[in-house]
């Protein structure tokens, strides 16, 4: 019988920080900086009651700060699902465009789905295209396997791609 693998959030944070404080050295947007690190964000406006709103996800190039990509989600999503959704697509751009590139994300259970290739959201989306896009990512990650780690503001400052919506509804 295969073993079901278990992700520690507590192990995962300790191994970004250890292999992005190698990485990042100085403040991003500089030169200094290598050419392939990305970091995502996914945010949520107009959230009903029910913790859901209007998704949009966005990816920055960290050296350049050019901005990847930038879309509102077709459908009602969890901050969660959109952070989930926004490391998907940059995954996404990252083979399509032929890139080895690290990606940061700033949600740790969007970067324990990554790793184990299983979203499970709390709050489930009542929109097709989003769940469509949700099992696509689910069978991206379970056979593409990246570097993706945890985005640490107290370290670097507030993520670059973030759409600054925090605490608002």
């Amino acid at each position: 019988m295969k073993k079901k693998k278990v992700f520690n959030k507590e192990k995962i944070k300790r191994d970004a920080l250890w292999n992005a404080e190698k990485t990042i050295k100085c403040s991003y947007f500089s030169d200094n900086l290598p050419d392939n690190l990305l970091v995502v964000d996914g945010s949520v406006r107009k959230k009903n009651n029910s913790g859901v709103g209007v998704g949009e996800i966005k990816g920055i190039e960290l050296k350049t700060g050019k901005i990847i990509f930038q879309e509102i989600l077709n459908g009602e999503v969890s901050s969660n699902m959109a952070e989930y959704i926004a490391i998907y697509k940059a995954s996404l751009w990252c083979e399509l465009n032929n890139k080895e590139m690290i990606i940061f994300s700033d949600s740790t259970n969007a970067i324990i789905w990554s790793k184990s290739g299983k979203s499970n959201p709390q709050i489930h989306s009542n929109s097709n295209s989003i769940r469509l896009l949700q099992l696509k990512a689910d069978s991206h990650f379970t056979n593409t396997k990246k570097k993706i780690y945890y985005w640490n503001k107290k370290i670097w400052g507030e993520n670059p791609a973030d759409f600054g919506r925090k605490n608002k509804k």
